[in-house]
């Protein structure tokens, strides 16, 4: 994904991104824009959630995907996701089912709030 000249985010076959839903772009957006072009996203990452969870982890892709409903069911969404690996947990709550070196998917639904690049993981 990129941004081009006239500020429209293109998809890698150079097609405008459409957002599944009128939220998702919103939260995904700014994060798209931390990316920046495709050859040069992060393989390191901190992602920082609303309730303070941090997770160190190694960005693996990213892809659409949908809520398992059926497409004639009301509550049926699609959305764009983006797939990690995680590395290191901090701050994590007891009610949290997350693990080092789990592979995890994550859209607009569990978002993080903060990211930063990393060169490594330690």
């Amino acid at each position: 994904m990129r941004l081009d000249e006239k500020g429209i985010w293109l998809n890698d076959n150079e097609e405008p991104i459409k957002w599944w839903n009128p939220y998702e772009g919103d939260i995904i957006g700014p994060y798209i824009k931390f990316l920046g072009d495709l050859g040069k996203w992060p393989k390191y990452q901190k992602l920082e959630f609303k309730n303070g969870t941090i997770l160190f982890v190694e960005f693996k892709g990213y892809g659409d995907s949908d809520n398992d409903l059926e497409m004639d069911d009301p509550k049926y969404e699609e959305f764009h996701e983006f797939y990690f690996k995680i590395l290191k947990i901090k701050n994590k709550p007891k009610s949290s089912k997350w693990k080092k070196n789990q592979d995890i998917y994550l859209n607009y639904h569990q978002f993080p709030i903060k990211w930063e690049r990393l060169s490594d993981v330690k």
